[in-house]
């Protein structure tokens, strides 16, 4: 008698499980050997939502009232961040990650103790490639003036139709003149590293990228697949976004 396969698991199982067991410990995090590339990845991040703030707020479509999407929330790192957005009235906060979830919510009650005002927040468990988000908002009619997903935008591109959704997720949500931010690894770069090297796999003592797919043929433009290893902070599948596809996929949906 044959054996039956077991059906694989997910990425998204593998990417959410990953996060959930992520380190939360702020003394292990301030003795890094990468504490200085996180502090400038969070100047990254303060300074696009400075920016995107002050156009919101030049361009006066939120009435003082700004409503934000943050898609990969992780564990709340950029509450902050938001709590110094002045006109900031409420936050949409999802992650794949539960246990992520659990922690932005926790940081974010903690928060609320602590400020006599702070914005309105919903907490959501999703997999944003795959669901219409706006199915799960408390206000399924709400419309956001600025939507943002920092370090993990690359996700969608596993696939042509896990980007779709998630650029749908975005333009949909968005009200005419709200803006996207985001950031993701430069695929450029990290194609220029692997063919300087000619292997799958290269890297240093901090961090690691191993080639999924052939490299002896053009990555494919979605489903580009590498594991990528950052000490102490990731250590799972990510996917190549080329730029211009991304460029033109925007244009698709209004954006």
């Amino acid at each position: 008698m044959s054996e039956v396969p077991k059906s694989e698991e997910p990425l998204s199982a593998t990417i959410a499980r990953h996060y959930d067991n992520g380190e939360n410990n702020l003394s292990a995090r301030n003795e890094s050997r990468i504490l200085y590339l996180r502090n400038f990845n969070n100047w990254v991040k303060s300074t696009l939502i400075q920016e995107a703030v002050i156009m919101l707020r030049n361009s006066r479509i939120h009435d003082g009232k700004m409503h934000v999407l943050d898609f990969a929330c992780g564990k709340g790192g950029d509450l902050n961040k938001w709590r110094n957005s002045s006109c900031m009235e409420h936050l949409v906060a999802v992650d794949i990650s539960p246990g992520s979830i659990t922690n932005c919510h926790s940081r974010y009650e903690e928060m609320k103790r602590r400020n006599k005002y702070l914005f309105d927040a919903q907490f959501i468990v999703a997999d944003c490639t795959r669901v219409n988000i706006n199915t799960l908002f408390k206000d399924p009619s709400m419309k956001l003036h600025l939507v943002s997903c920092q370090f993990a935008f690359h996700y969608c591109f596993e696939s042509l139709q896990q980007a779709e959704c998630m650029l749908k997720n975005v333009s949909e949500n968005l009200v005419s003149g709200g803006i996207f931010i985001g950031t993701i690894p430069n695929a450029r770069e990290i194609v220029r590293r692997q063919k300087e090297c000619g292997k799958k796999q290269f890297g240093n003592s901090i961090y690691n990228i191993e080639f999924m797919c052939d490299i002896d043929k053009p990555f494919p433009l979605f489903g580009a697949k590498y594991n990528f290893h950052l000490e102490g902070v990731v250590d799972c599948p990510e996917f190549l976004v080329y730029f211009p596809v991304l460029e033109k996929s925007v244009y698709l949906y209004n954006l």
